[in-house]
């Protein structure tokens, strides 16, 4: 993961921060390629190695035992309780659902001095 400072000149860019802060935001570039940013003090993360084996990821992730503490108390916190439908969670994100079409975006008309 690469981080880069965002400059206080850049409003774009720090608009888009602050939505972010309030909650996970979906950017859509140009070309319909989608990115989730969100704020990363939400975040948990967990050392499984540096292997580009897939098995030995695997065995080091289960010997993770902060990870399985992490999932054992993801796991208490969770029973009994009702989840969310992955239909809800792709409306929440503005994401399409299964069978439906991709929205066509409006574009602007070329102007004839980019045609040339």
């Amino acid at each position: 993961m690469k981080a880069i400072s965002v400059s206080s000149r850049s409003r774009t860019l720090n608009a888009i921060l602050k939505q972010a802060r309030h909650a996970p935001v979906v950017l859509e570039s140009a070309d319909g390629e989608q990115f989730y940013l969100s704020k990363a003090g939400d975040a948990r993360a967990f050392y499984v190695g540096d292997s580009d084996d897939f098995q030995v990821e695997v065995e080091m992730t289960r010997k993770n035992k902060a990870f399985m503490q992490f999932l054992d108390e993801r796991r208490r916190e969770a029973k009994g309780k009702r989840g969310t439908f992955i239909e809800q969670v792709r409306r929440d994100l503005g994401l399409n659902l299964p069978g439906e079409r991709r929205k066509k975006r409006k574009t602007k008309p070329r102007s004839s001095a980019a045609k040339k």
